[in-house]
């Protein structure tokens, strides 16, 4: 237990250089009125990189789903301490566009506009959320997962994204792949030369 104490002590210790959020490019509180390039420009690089964070944390569903299940809390701080050394919190670190006149007057699309505003962003909260709470706030969990469902699906119809399969969502497809089971071992016999 000492030993995984100091693992995560250490990256623990790694957090400070390894979770600065890369600098966003497009600042629209710089955008001037009717400035509709810049408006556009941080919509793009806003977008794509909420939407990257969103398929980050959809893609923790099956943990979540194992760790509510069967909880591990070995595996919860090794996926914890992975989760601080990644980051991935540009959704709530970057600057969000909150002048909707705005950006229908720069030409965005105004559903994917608020979807990635919105729900992608408050999807990428809430299941961070419930990933943290495991440990210490297991109560909350429920809560935060069901409402990281709700915004999930608006985000993933908005954008003609493919719903994640997950114990989480209840659709879980059995793979054989790790962490689904053990796999089967078959002998074979080396051909004869």
């Amino acid at each position: 237990m000492l030993g995984l104490g100091l693992t995560v002590s250490w990256l623990l210790g790694l957090v400070g250089a390894a979770t600065a959020v890369e600098p966003q490019k497009f600042d629209p509180r710089q955008c001037q009125t009717d400035d509709h390039s810049c408006v556009q420009a941080w919509y793009k690089e806003y977008s794509t990189a909420i939407l990257q964070e969103f398929r980050y944390y959809t893609g923790q569903e099956g943990f979540l789903g194992e760790m509510l299940g069967d909880p591990n809390e070995t595996l919860q701080n090794s996926r914890l301490a992975l989760l601080l050394v990644e980051g991935m919190t540009k959704y709530s670190q970057w600057v969000v566009l909150t002048d909707d006149d705005a950006a229908e007057a720069a030409g965005l699309d105004m559903v994917k506009y608020k979807a990635a505003t919105g729900e992608c962003r408050e999807a990428s909260s809430k299941m961070r959320e419930a990933l943290f709470d495991l440990k210490g706030h297991r109560e909350k969990v429920a809560i935060e997962v069901k409402e990281y469902l709700k915004n999930a699906a608006v985000c993933e119809k908005t954008f003609a994204l493919a719903s994640a399969r997950s114990k989480l969502r209840g659709n879980e497809v059995s793979t054989g792949a790790a962490g689904s089971g053990p796999m089967p071992i078959v002998p074979v016999k080396p051909p004869r030369r």
